[in-house]
Order: C-alpha cells, then sequence, then structure tokens
C-alpha cells in the first residue's frame, strides 16, 4: 500500500533531477564554448564594481574610448546596464575590434 503513494514522490524527483542536469549542461556548454573560441570573443572593456556600479579595471581599449574608472555606465549598444550580466551579454553580441 505505502509503495502506490510512493509514485508521486518519486515522479516529482526524477523531474527536479533532468531540469537540474538540463541547467548544469547549458552552463557548461556556454563555459566550453567561451574557452573555445577566445579569439573570437571581444573581451570585456572593464569591469563593473559591485555594489556601486562604476566602471573598474578599465582596458587600454575603453580607456582610449575616453572611460575612466569611477564612471557610471549608462548604456551599451542602446540598452541600459543595471550590472555585469548586462555587460557581459552586450559583448558577447560583438567580435574583436567592433
Amino acid at each position: 500500500m505505502s509503495a502506490r503513494r510512493d509514485w508521486p514522490f518519486l515522479i516529482g524527483l526524477a523531474a527536479l533531477f533532468l531540469f537540474i542536469i538540463a541547467i548544469q549542461m547549458r552552463l557548461t556548454y556556454d563555459s566550453l564554448e567561451a574557452q573555445i573560441d577566445v579569439t573570437g570573443r571581444a573581451r570585456l572593456p572593464f569591469h563593473i564594481a559591485q555594489p556601486e556600479g562604476n566602471i573598474d579595471q578599465v582596458q587600454n581599449e575603453a580607456a582610449a574610448a575616453g572611460l575612466r574608472s569611477g564612471d557610471v555606465p549608462v548604456s551599451l549598444d542602446g540598452r541600459q546596464i543595471h550590472g555585469s550580466g548586462d555587460l557581459v551579454t552586450a559583448i558577447n553580441a560583438h567580435r574583436p575590434g567592433d
């Protein structure tokens, strides 16, 4: 009788396991793709310090464009930047030299 009550729990546990595996596969794929295609991706021109949101660790090409440490980024490619994730998304859409 108790074995019949265990099925919903086991099905839910299996669904959770498959969901976690799918997320891990996606993260692993993105990580490997970024490491394999290093020369075909633009590098980050600066980092965004947390939690202040100021520009930090400015690369030479960003400094040549007029960015300085402590500046507050407003937008990149016409989209607002709220954090490092927005910066990485914008940069991944470009190639070196863009």
